[in-house]
Parts: structure tokens; sequence; C-alpha cells
């Protein structure tokens, strides 16, 4: 179903939104709830700053993505999945649940039309609303990541991942299987703490066994600070990181092949 956001708009004073954290709802009732925020908020004077016709298309588009069935696509996928108690064909889906995407296209006015992974129309913008929507989707989704974990400084790194996952690791070196896609990053630290408190000197070995070929990036934190990232192409993924001076540390991958991967087995080995 299509939805215009410039029909929405009026200049009006900042307002905040109530959305549902999950589920499907309608473009009706994006326009519903839109226009009767509007409506009440130019019936009260509000101190603040004034946004702009822009300003209000960015938050209404990010209504549209939070209510739309994209949004709720991509709550059944993270980035990251346990595999524990799951069969083997439920592991595939999930890997190929990860290869569907959305995509756009552009008419003769500029006008961009956004579709779900199935082909389905969900909402349509102007040039103008499309370039302020795409700029408030990469920046909440920059900060939701940011704000996603606690062991690692994210403006530390060279990018921004597209999600963090916080694995803990047991006393044996052992944490549980996973499946990760594209972009995801996943930090291990050992259960209880915050990181490994360990000397220079020492040498920590991450291992994570899979049956495909792929490039994963390895790094390591220390108290909190990303210092470290190679990346390598193997099936049988290990990588020994060499620990320069005390201190805590958390060590992490990050999944640069398409699509997703599952890792069952991994440990890691402190000496």
């Amino acid at each position: 179903m299509k939805i215009k956001i410039s029909d929405m708009l009026d200049t009006t004073d900042g307002f905040d939104l109530e959305l549902p954290e999950e589920g499907m709802v309608s473009a009706e009732k994006i326009k519903e709830v839109t226009m009767k925020k509007i409506h009440d908020t130019k019936g009260a004077s509000r101190r603040g700053r004034r946004i702009s016709k822009v300003g209000v298309a960015a938050i209404v588009a990010a209504a549209v993505l939070a209510l739309s069935g994209a949004a709720y696509a991509v709550s059944q996928w993270t980035g990251f999945a346990s595999t524990e108690g799951l069969t083997n064909r439920q592991i595939q889906e999930l890997i190929d649940s990860a290869s569907q995407t959305s995509y756009q296209s552009e008419d003769r006015d500029g006008n961009v039309t956004y579709y779900d992974e199935n082909g389905n129309e969900e909402f349509t913008l102007t040039a103008e609303e499309a370039v302020a929507y795409e700029q408030a989707m990469i920046e909440a989704k920059e900060q939701a990541v940011r704000d996603s974990t606690t062991l690692v400084d994210v403006d530390t790194m060279d990018m921004v991942p597209t999600g963090i996952t916080e694995l803990a690791v047991n006393e044996d070196g052992s944490f549980e299987d996973f499946i990760v896609s594209n972009g995801h990053m996943v930090i291990f630290y050992p259960e209880g703490s915050q990181g490994y408190d360990l000397k220079a000197g020492d040498t920590v070995t991450l291992t994570l066994p899979t049956d495909e070929v792929c490039y994963m990036a390895y790094g390591m934190t220390q108290d909190g600070v990303a210092t470290e990232c190679a990346v390598v192409q193997t099936a049988e993924q290990s990588y020994t990181f060499e620990i320069p001076e005390d201190g805590s540390y958390c060590f992490y991958i990050i999944y640069y092949s398409a699509g997703a991967n599952s890792f069952t087995g991994g440990s890691i080995t402190v000496n």
C-alpha cells in the first residue's frame, strides 16, 4: 500500500510519537496517529526549537519504518541468533533469511518507493523526504549499535558494525553455537566479568569452526578500546592474539562474507 509522507505534513512544533515495539500496523493507522499528534500539537503552546517539514518528514518516516511490515521482518533477524536447540532445517532457514533484503525505486519526478524483501510496496517519499529519511535511519541505527554494548567504545573502531552481540564465555572456554550475518560483530567476554585480566606476553586463541569458507575480522579490545583487527579467509576459523601489555581484554569477530554463516564448537583458550 502506498503512502506519501508529504500528505501528512504541516509546519508544527516537534512532538514524540509513541510507537509499538513490534508488530504490523497499516499505513492508515500511521497517518491517523501522526495527524492526531500534529492536530493536538497545534492547539498547545510549547517551548523549544521548531522543526522544518523535512525534520517532521524524518520523524514520520521513522514511524513508518517502525510500524511497517519491514520493521516487523527485521525484528525476526537481528544479525545474530543462538542455534541451541534448533534443527538443521531451522538453522538453514535463518541463514537464508539473512539474504533477504528490501529495495527501492525512483520515478521520473524523483519520488522514491520502498519495497520489502518480497517485492511488496510499502511507502513512497519525495526526493527531499527520502534523503532525510535515509540519513535519519543511518544515524538512528548507528546510535542503537553504540548503545547496545558496554564492552567496547564503538567510536574507537574503524567503522560502526551493523549490530553487536555480547557473548559470554564459560570457565572451560566454550560458548554457545550461533549464526551471524554480514557486518555483525560478536564480542566474547568471560562470564561474570567485563573482560579477561591478562598480562603482557599472554596468548589467546579464538577458534570458530565452520563448514563454509568465509571472511572474518578478528579483533580485541583493551579496557573498552578497540586495539587490533585482522581480516582472514578460511573455513577452519582460528586466530591467536598476543597480549601487548597488562590490561582487561575482550575479543571479537566481525563477519564480512555475504549472507550468514553458522559456527559450532567454538572456544577461547588463554595461555
